[in-house]
């Protein structure tokens, strides 16, 4: 900030104010399942923001046509990606207990910092910078909506060739056990392609596509994306 002369009320009012929106932009910590238009696709993220199921309705076919199946489900988890990061616009309320309680601890914390036994130099340093609190805190909130642009709707491979972009999505791409099914997986963990072999989902039931992504996800499980 560059005017540190705020009286201490102004400053705990825009205390108040950063860590409020920095608990609004924190994961849900919770599950959240997402289901698409239609219907016919859930997603689901556990509690620690890994995708936990996807559910295909048997009879997915009578609303969503064939070649659209595989962006219906990319377009499903990136939706509750994005509301299990609490970066959707339908984040829980947060309570102003909630913030004081977060505020006693930012402050408790830089309390605890200053009575640590320090040489004289390091806290003198320390006070110093305590009037960068909330440059500090800008900072952090600013890194927490960067992560937003990570966690946009992803175009699908054969999209971004189709309109000629030279980068693809990045990742890691895990199949089901007969390779008809696969998930294009970045280092986060995020899901950003899905691919369903055309020939194969012809007449193919929602349960048959369930199972091969209860494989593959079953597969993020046991080897985490590094």
């Amino acid at each position: 900030m560059d005017d540190i002369t705020l009286s201490p009320q102004l400053m705990e009012a825009q205390l108040d104010e950063l860590v409020r929106d920095m608990l609004a932009l924190q994961p849900r910590r919770e599950e959240v399942t997402v289901r698409d238009t239609e219907g016919q696709v859930a997603a689901t993220i556990d509690p620690e923001g890994r995708l936990a199921r996807v559910l295909v309705e048997p009879r997915w076919v009578d609303k969503i046509e064939t070649d659209h199946l595989a962006n219906a489900i990319l377009a499903t988890i990136a939706e509750a990606q994005l509301e299990a990061s609490g970066l959707s616009g339908d984040a829980p309320v947060i309570t102003d207990e909630q913030v004081a309680a977060k505020r006693q601890e930012i402050l408790r914390q830089a309390e605890n910092e200053l009575q640590a036994p320090t040489p004289e130099g390091e806290l003198q340093a320390k006070i110093d910078n305590l009037p960068n609190l909330f440059d500090r805190l800008d900072d952090a909130l600013q890194r927490l909506e960067d992560r937003a642009t990570e966690l946009e709707t992803p175009i699908p491979l054969e999209e971004a060739a189709a309109l000629g972009l030279t980068e693809a999505p990045m990742g890691e791409q895990i199949r089901s056990e007969n390779s008809m099914v696969s998930l294009t997986v970045n280092p986060e963990g995020g899901v950003v392609d899905v691919s369903i072999h055309r020939n194969w989902l012809e007449g193919k039931s929602g349960i048959a596509v369930t199972e091969c992504l209860d494989q593959i996800i079953s597969q993020m499980t046991d080897q985490p994306i590094s």
